[in-house]
């Protein structure tokens, strides 16, 4: 989850003040003092006749215990932690005197063993004898580099905190005593086990890793690309036994709170959920679940490399929601399951082998509790399979009813793939990843690492294509696949289009399956409006009772059309104006809203049934929107286009709106022009 650009001040004000909360809840009281994190250790000394400090840093996490029925996961849940323990990499090292004195700084290398700052000499301490005490951070500000094609070098610079008030960084300590010469190994362990760890600092050091893990990978698969947008610091905010969630709601029993992992556009903080009221056996906990660590962290990446468009909001991987957020959260979906796939060995090496009748690592992932012992509580949150067909994903009942992860119809409704984050997740998974058709209902993947492209037409390089650079607004995977084109010299391989078109529903610009009979059915979202000497008219086909498809909103697949509006494009166009007329169905308004290029859709919805289909209607009013018509009828008018900002993009949204609680689809056709009878039409491409 993303936190929006509504929510950025009122959350920045919780961090900086807080709310009281009940004192064994977490770390929100009522009059927090806030402490700044304490200094990295960077200075090297120098010692005579040094006494080497030996050793290797290394943590535990809990693993997954794997069921299978044949080449299928039957189901995944947290269980005993991992036989063998993994490296801390590039971790910070401070060693202290018996005065708290720091006598040297160090860090730690790709192996976890404990370095000079340089990260290959020795560490070395004073040969005065006696007792010291040794520390690995969770902190690292690690230069990156021996790079492919000799990309420039990047930095790995994060901290795992405990909480927004103290921020203080997790590690691990040894205490050691020195005879003043000779060697001395310190034991640098972090454990997963509440008996063995009571901060569960494995947690720590396991989030530690993932993101180290995905910001090296990132380094070796992006081509050529400078990716220095990833120097800015990463502050991470986890502890065992709290939900971040409080930290927004402050006001609610933390009790009632839904646990939560978020992410903070524009302020590079990540929140992982740790459970809830210090439960961390049966509650929803996210530290060792790197699928959601990596999906948060995905935000991360498209916060600073790319761009963020969504606007928040609900999902749940079950409806069609704005095409801005299915993006940003598809995104995200992906990143977790394609880091963990093609890092298992550096992120949870336990699972090679437990994956050895199956396909290997195909899941988003969300575990609730653990089982071990005697704790039996561990089960799955949610797992999607990312190499499912949109056909054909997994199912689950609600109260006697069906419901699907993002199921799709490529043929019935294209495009509605670019409005579900969990088909995006499965498309851009499919497109870059090598796997086969092992499991039940499962897909061909590309079978081929298109993840350097796919990074070509997603970031916000000035010099390069990305759908990251501000000249391409409103984005979605509609938007990402046309610069994907492009990233190919406008040739797509045929392997990808046919996840695309005939696996989830995500059918390019200029597809055939968007247009019949001469009229333009649907455009994709966000697609700019152009003047044209040729009519183009559109229908607009608003479906009703899709049953446990829709989303509680005006569904913005089938009830709207979305164009972008660059003025720059529009000489002359003083106004838009809209002639529709009925062809079938049931009665409906069109509306014309234009909006900013930041806004909320505005949902007409006032209440909707269990299933989340609307049953009841209302028009409503955006602050967001910069012109409307909302009048009754279907001949509509937007004044006064010329005064707006030269300089901006502004969304024009066609709304099909009921006038009564629809009983059957409607179909209508409609003509845009402007204040001449000049045509306006959708581009042919973005």
């Amino acid at each position: 989850m993303n936190v929006n650009s509504g929510l950025r001040i009122s959350l920045l004000t919780i961090l900086l003040w807080g709310c009281s909360q009940s004192s064994d809840s977490g770390p929100v009281d009522s009059s927090p003092r806030v402490v700044p994190e304490s200094a990295e250790c960077l200075t090297s000394s120098v010692y005579s006749s040094p006494v080497v400090v030996s050793g290797t840093a290394t943590f535990y996490r809990r693993s997954l215990s794997v069921s299978t029925l044949g080449s299928n996961v039957t189901s995944m849940i947290l269980a005993a932690p991992n036989a063998t323990a993994i490296p801390i990499k590039y971790a910070e090292v401070r060693v202290l005197d018996t005065s708290g004195t720091i006598v040297q700084c160090g860090v730690t290398n790709a192996a976890g063993a404990v370095k000079a700052l340089d990260g290959t000499s020795n560490l070395t301490i004073p040969n005065t004898a006696g007792n010291y005490v040794v520390q690995v951070l969770a902190r690292t500000n690690h230069i990156m580099t021996g790079l492919p094609g000799g990309k420039a070098s990047y930095k790995v610079y994060v901290s795992i905190k405990s909480d927004i008030y103290s921020n203080e960084v997790y590690k691990i300590s040894s205490s050691i005593n020195s005879a003043g010469v000779g060697t001395v190994t310190p034991s640098l362990v972090a454990y997963a086990r509440e008996s063995e760890s009571a901060e569960i600092l494995g947690g720590a050091f396991n989030i530690f890793n993932a993101i180290v893990t995905s910001y090296t990978y990132l380094g070796q698969n992006t081509g050529t690309t400078n990716i220095s947008c990833l120097n800015p610091k990463l502050e991470v905010y986890w502890l065992a036994g709290f939900n971040p969630a409080q930290y927004i709601y402050t006001a609610s029993d933390p009790s009632t709170l839904g646990t939560l992992s978020f992410y903070l556009r524009g302020y590079n903080q990540l929140y992982i959920n740790g459970g809830r009221l210090g439960n961390v056996t049966s509650q929803d906990t996210d530290h060792f679940d790197d699928s959601v660590i990596i999906h948060e962290l995905g935000h991360h990446v498209e916060d600073v490399c790319g761009r963020m468009d969504s606007p928040g909001g609900t999902h749940y991987g079950l409806y069609r929601i704005d095409p801005r957020l299915a993006w940003s959260e598809g995104w995200g979906n992906f990143f977790g399951g394609h880091i963990i796939r093609n890092n298992l060995s550096s992120l949870n090496p336990n699972l090679s082998t437990s994956l050895t009748t199956t396909d290997g690592w195909l899941y988003y992932l969300d575990t609730k509790g653990y089982t071990e012992g005697a704790v039996t509580s561990g089960s799955e949150y949610i797992r999607v399979n990312l190499n499912k067909s949109g056909a054909n994903p997994e199912s689950f009942s609600v109260s006697g009813n069906t419901r699907f992860y993002d199921k799709v119809d490529w043929t019935l409704n294209p495009g509605e793939g670019h409005f579900r984050e969990l088909s995006i997740a499965r498309s851009l998974f499919k497109i870059t990843n090598t796997c086969t058709a092992l499991c039940t209902n499962c897909s061909s993947c590309a079978n081929t690492n298109n993840f350097a492209k796919m990074w070509t037409a997603f970031e916000n390089d000035s010099t390069g294509i990305g759908m990251g650079k501000s000249v391409y607004p409103f984005r979605s995977s509609a938007r990402f696949y046309n610069r994907l084109n492009q990233a190919f010299a406008g040739s797509m391989p045929a392997a990808i289009d046919g996840i695309l078109n005939a696996n989830e529903a995500q059918q390019r610009d200029g597809n055939a399956a968007y247009s019949s009979g001469g009229y333009t059915l649907w455009s994709p979202y966000g697609i700019k409006l152009v003047k044209s000497v040729s009519a183009c008219p559109m229908k607009i086909r608003p479906a009703v009772s899709l049953g446990l498809t829709t989303d509680s909103a005006a569904d913005q697949r089938f009830s709207n059309h979305f164009y972008t509006v660059d003025l720059a494009s529009l000489p002359g166009v003083t106004d838009i104006r809209m002639t529709g007329s009925f062809v079938s169905g049931s009665t409906h308004d069109l509306d014309l809203i234009l909006f900013n290029q930041s806004y909320s859709y505005n949902q007409d919805c006032t209440s909707s049934n269990a299933a989340g289909d609307c049953t009841s209607y209302a028009k409503s009013t955006s602050t967001d929107a910069v012109l409307t018509d909302r009048s009754a009828g279907t001949t509509k008018q937007l004044s006064g286009i010329a005064a707006l900002n030269s300089a901006a993009y502004y969304l024009l949204n066609v709304r099909s709106y009921p006038t009564v609680l629809p009983a059957s689809a409607s179909e209508y056709i409609y003509t845009l022009t402007d204040q001449s009878g000049g045509y306006l039409c959708p581009n042919a491409s973005f």
